[in-house]
């Protein structure tokens, strides 16, 4: 059956400070049927008039978001609390109940999660305490014929349509790691990240989706090394890439941890120090290079660096980073995409300030009012129209991964580097050609 892609574009309204519309796309495959699924991600991206390049993913219902100051304006538009509202709008949408569980400490703003049929959990077990909940599911008390009749009842008869399913679970902040274990054990409810998460926490996993004709444009060049130094490794990299500036990554990591930028007249030196003095990056008290002395991974990321358009904040120019808040699901057979809202991550240093040019290209991972900045709404339609495009696309690779035992094993493998377990870098780098 010849694939088709079909492309739907609809206005909605987002929220007023930021932007009053947002692409929502839809892509049909009729060629493949996969179980439905949800992702709610951040995308961080380098963009400067019309050139994307999509730096990483990571799940969003783990993130507390930022809220977003107008030096202009001085004023803080509350980022956070409208994102919130608006993925439990987005939810709404699938008429069933949902829980988000995720610990109390952790700024959540559920302000309305009640009205659109959702519930605050902290832990599995107070799931299962859960009057709505312990009415869907199968009580352990009964007997075990008692229990297949039960279950026979809450079979799925459409496993493509999420309202089919009793419930969404959304794994959140402290419980992420749990979500192949949440998929597992309640099949009759759909998980939100359950096809993407292994792909979001592996930066290296994240590069390989974009092995395609099409989407290798809107990733920058990148490469995984095994963490061996060897005096010609700089020239080989730099012979390779053939750029000026290079981004030094861990395979997972977050917040900016273990992230370098370095020129490649500095490159040797800085993969030197990275992989040979790690006794001497333990009282290191920068981020970029502490994290290095307990990284138990054999292999790290080399990615060329590319620059943003230049803003303006507060009367000093920077580098910004956009992050990208989106949802995506698949539901019978159709993969749609809502955008929920992107600001600009500013780094910690301005470009006339003092400071290292990991400083200066890399964002701030704290809270500060000179730490994001708005989107203007021009450039926000034209990203979200280019990743209408490319993240229905990327998508659809995870949920292919998932749906397909050999795809899966290989992805295990590359994930088992998160375990600390060796895998040949020929391997890796092989691996979904």
């Amino acid at each position: 059956m010849e694939k088709k892609n079909l492309y739907a574009i609809k206005t909605i309204l987002v929220f007023s400070f930021c932007v009053s519309t947002c692409a929502h796309a839809s892509i049909r495959d009729d060629t493949k049927e996969y179980p439905a699924d949800i992702a709610i991600w951040i995308a961080d991206l380098r963009y400067d008039d019309g050139m994307l390049k999509i730096l990483e993913f990571g799940q969003g219902v783990t993130s507390c978001f930022q809220n977003v100051y107008s030096p202009k304006e001085q004023t803080i538009y509350f980022f956070k609390k409208e994102i919130w509202t608006n993925f439990w709008k987005y939810l709404k949408q699938f008429d069933m109940p949902f829980w988000y569980i995720g610990d109390l400490h952790y700024k959540i703003d559920l302000t309305g999660i009640d009205l659109v049929g959702g519930y605050r959990v902290s832990t599995e077990k107070d799931l299962h305490k859960h009057d709505v909940f312990k009415k869907l599911i199968t009580p352990e008390e009964l007997s075990e014929q008692e229990k297949q009749v039960k279950q026979a009842e809450r079979a799925i008869k459409d496993p493509y349509n999420i309202r089919d399913y009793r419930g969404i679970i959304v794994p959140g902040r402290g419980r992420s790691r749990q979500i192949p274990m949440f998929h597992k054990n309640y099949p009759d409810f759909v998980t939100v990240g359950a096809a993407s998460e292994k792909h979001v926490r592996n930066k290296y996993l994240t590069s390989l989706l974009f092995q395609d004709d099409e989407l290798w444009k809107y990733r920058p060049q990148c490469k995984a090394y095994e963490k061996k130094y060897y005096p010609e490794l700089a020239q080989a990299i730099i012979a390779e890439f053939k750029c000026d500036t290079y981004v030094i990554k861990p395979l997972a990591s977050c917040r900016g941890r273990g992230v370098i930028i370095t020129k490649a007249q500095d490159l040797d030196a800085c993969l030197k120090r990275i992989l040979t003095e790690k006794h001497k990056l333990r009282s290191e008290k920068d981020i970029a290079y502490n994290h290095w002395h307990k990284d138990k991974s054999s292999m790290f990321i080399v990615e060329e660096c590319v620059s943003s358009k230049k803003i303006m904040a507060d009367g000093k120019t920077y580098d910004p980073t956009m992050r990208v808040v989106c949802a995506l699901d698949y539901n019978q057979q159709k993969v749609n995409i809502t955008f929920l809202g992107a600001f600009w991550k500013l780094s910690y240093k301005a470009q006339e300030e003092e400071g290292s040019l990991t400083e200066k290209v890399k964002s701030a991972s704290v809270v500060g009012p000179l730490s994001t900045a708005l989107v203007d709404n021009y450039d926000l339609e034209n990203v979200y129209a280019i990743l209408s495009n490319v993240l229905p696309k990327v998508y659809v690779k995870m949920l292919e991964t998932k749906s397909d035992e050999s795809r899966l094993s290989a992805c295990d493998v590359a994930c088992s580097l998160r375990t600390h377990q060796d895998v040949p870098a020929t391997l890796l780098n092989s691996m979904y050609e």
